[in-house]
């Protein structure tokens, strides 16, 4: 069996990352280019990476942090919160206080990261208190795990004219999730709640309360934290949309939900996929008339184009919604790069 770490790179990492990851390996030394396979299946790929670090040819922090960008980043509805007040901020601001009230003095690299995963329920395996680049930032994240039966196929079968029996087929699954929480000092937190299996934002709602349970010994995020509203830079984005579709470089806009002074809902979207907002006449000029007349935006759904300065592993469009009461949540379908999430974020703020 594969120790725990590479276990977890096996559930979270694409055969495509380990290709990658592997081939930078190989380009180090003659040596390590004769010695490294990265062909062959997903599986062959991990047990290649593992021999790559028994061999001393890429050291376990780099692995770690491969992990890292690998697990962190996308596949996420991602909250934002904002302090309350100057003295909330403060307290945000003290990493050590915010490790020392959630761990007591078992926090540290002699603690984690940690990579078994919970036999059920959810706990935190990381804790970060520096980000490399932003020295007053923090992290942690959380594995989660549940065993849960998927209904495959219901039949029923006729026992005599009066009886019958239900059949349901029934798949056991394992569903393995991720949760990361990081200050991004001094502006907000952010909490990333896995969206894998979800069911909808308020099940994603639903995720995020109990990621505040486990902050509570050291942040009540319902009590000293509001919502870090996108709304005014949202406006901005649909302001610009019509120059941005047109050049191809940033964004395009492809749907918007509005809420008008009187809290009706109007939502503007084209019945084709692929199409922009602006792709109808008609629905340019009702984006412009709510526009005009007070209306705020509480659900827009944008694609990052993949311009001249965008990262270089931004994908050739990337799907991003923001929602939310407040318009402080930004859902990311796919699993993205580190950077790739900053980039998004700071367009967003």
């Amino acid at each position: 069996m594969l120790p725990p770490l590479f276990q977890q790179i096996d559930l979270q990492c694409t055969g495509d990352q380990l290709h990658e990851f592997l081939h930078q390996i190989q380009q180090r030394s003659q040596e390590a280019e004769r010695s490294i396979n990265r062909s062959g299946s997903k599986d062959d790929q991990v047990q290649n990476l593992k021999s790559a670090v028994d061999a001393r040819f890429v050291e376990l922090p780099e692995v770690l942090d491969f992990l890292r960008k690998c697990e962190e980043c996308g596949r996420q509805t991602i909250f934002l919160l904002e302090p309350k007040n100057d003295e909330v901020k403060n307290r945000l601001q003290d990493a050590t206080t915010i490790a020392t009230e959630l761990f007591g003095e078992e926090w540290g690299p002699d603690y984690f990261p940690i990579h078994e995963r919970p036999v059920e329920g959810i706990q935190w395996v990381d804790c970060r208190v520096k980000i490399p680049g932003h020295p007053r930032d923090w992290c942690l994240k959380a594995y989660g795990h549940e065993v849960i039966e998927e209904t495959i196929e219901n039949k029923r079968e006729e026992i005599d004219e009066r009886h019958f029996r239900d059949i349901r087929d029934v798949e056991i699954l394992d569903v393995n999730t991720v949760a990361v929480v990081r200050w991004r000092d001094p502006h907000f937190l952010e909490v990333r709640v896995d969206k894998l299996r979800s069911s909808g934002f308020n099940e994603m709602r639903n995720r995020l309360a109990s990621i505040g349970q486990m902050l509570s010994p050291a942040i009540n995020i319902q009590t000293e934290c509001v919502s870090y509203s996108l709304q005014d830079s949202l406006r901005r984005l649909i302001d610009g949309r019509r120059a941005q579709a047109a050049d191809k470089t940033v964004y395009r806009v492809t749907s918007i939900k509005f809420l008008d002074r009187r809290e009706g809902s109007n939502e503007l979207r084209p019945m084709m996929a692929g199409e922009d907002v602006d792709s109808d006449v008609g629905r340019t000029e009702s984006i412009e008339a709510l526009m005009k007349n007070g209306a705020k935006p509480s659900r827009v759904a944008l694609e990052w184009l993949d311009g001249e300065w965008a990262p270089d592993s931004l994908p050739d469009s990337l799907s991003t919604t923001v929602e939310g009461d407040s318009c402080d949540a930004v859902s990311i379908a796919s699993r993205v790069t580190p950077e790739v999430l900053d980039y998004v974020i700071n367009k967003l703020r």
